[in-house]
């Protein structure tokens, strides 16, 4: 409940600052021939679990031009403590990760764009445990059993009934699973309607299952996403189902096919310059494990700001939090480099 209170009021001072925040409807009429100058946050969940089978993350519905081409630097770093045991399984997720992406789109036609992102990840001790135990004591929110910890440590640890599927006690790295990913622009925005385009997701399993660099299994998604402006405000909406498959390493484990999708709400203070919030959820990865980090709904609200140096050169930068404890990490910061050929 805590974390729901912290959450509220941040939503409330972001949404009351930009309503006080001047701003010229005719101008964002006029950029909004710009093809979209800003995108939605692409952060993926960086919890063990959500990371390593659930691909989704959220999209413009704006396609590059034909013969545009796209490239997409993305580095996100994650504190993630979760502890859980039950007669039927258990969970030891204590570390810190960074995730690193190249993300490459082209224009087929105005209409449809194609794109391929290779992460790189890195599990490991870290260093933020003392801070993070601080700042929960500081603002008295609970830590989960953090505290009871000892800091800094790299454990993945993830037992069910007989079955051990990682026991790894030291860090360790390597590149994850390939997505390839495919837009098609269905409605492009006028004054009354959205821009709409139907998005395909595939996953194609290069990441080690043994090291939770990947899910060893491909998996398929299918969705939309929506953008509109509302004078300086900008909306934007995804919604996916993903087909998704475990690993023999799981036993008798089975992950479930899901829905995902996020909302992101932003207001353009200048050409340049717009602060966001966006909540991206999913259903449940797992059933009856008995362990929230497996069996709850996945959660997180991002806020941040996308800064443009130019038309062509734009950064975002978002700060995520849990707002479901347990099935997403205590917190993750994300960068975002977009660079326009």
């Amino acid at each position: 409940m805590a974390a729901f209170k912290r959450m509220r009021i941040i939503l409330a001072v972001l949404c009351v600052s930009m309503c006080l925040m001047p701003g010229s409807p005719l101008r964002a009429e006029e950029r909004r021939e710009e093809a979209g100058l800003f995108e939605p946050f692409g952060m993926r969940n960086q919890a063990v679990p959500a990371l390593v089978f659930l691909p989704f993350e959220a999209a413009t519905a704006r396609t590059l031009p034909q013969g545009g081409f796209q490239t997409r630097l993305d580095a996100a770093y994650s504190s993630i403590f979760t502890v859980e045991r039950d007669s039927s399984g258990r969970v030891n997720f204590d570390m810190e990760m960074f995730e690193g992406a190249l993300r490459l789109d082209y224009g087929i036609t105005d209409r449809l764009q194609v794109g391929v992102q290779v992460p790189y990840r890195y599990y490991y001790g870290g260093f933020l445990d003392g801070f993070v135990e601080d700042f929960h004591n500081a603002f008295d929110f609970p830590d989960g059993g953090r505290s009871e910890s000892e800091n800094n440590l790299c454990r993945l640890i993830w037992k069910h009934d007989d079955t051990v599927i990682s026991n790894r006690l030291s860090a360790h790295r390597g590149v994850g699973d390939i997505s390839l990913f495919a837009k098609f622009a269905v409605l492009l925005e006028k004054r009354w309607i959205p821009a709409l385009s139907f998005l395909a997701h595939g996953r194609i399993p290069t990441g080690n299952e043994q090291k939770m660099l990947g899910a060893g299994e491909p998996a398929f998604g299918f969705g939309l996403a929506a953008d509109k402006h509302f004078g300086n405000f900008f909306l934007n909406v995804n919604g996916f189902y993903f087909f998704l498959d475990e690993p023999d390493i799981f036993g008798d484990l089975e992950v479930n096919n899901v829905f995902a999708g996020s909302l992101m709400v932003g207001y353009e203070i200048t050409d340049s310059f717009a602060p966001m919030i966006q909540l991206n959820a999913a259903t449940p990865l797992f059933d009856n494990t008995h362990i929230d980090a497996l069996d709850r709904d996945i959660t997180q609200l991002i806020v941040g700001f996308q800064y443009n140096f130019s038309s062509s050169t734009r950064f975002q930068i978002g700060f995520a939090e849990d707002l479901i404890t347990s099935s997403s990490p205590d917190f993750t910061l994300y960068l975002a480099l977009n660079q326009f050929f």
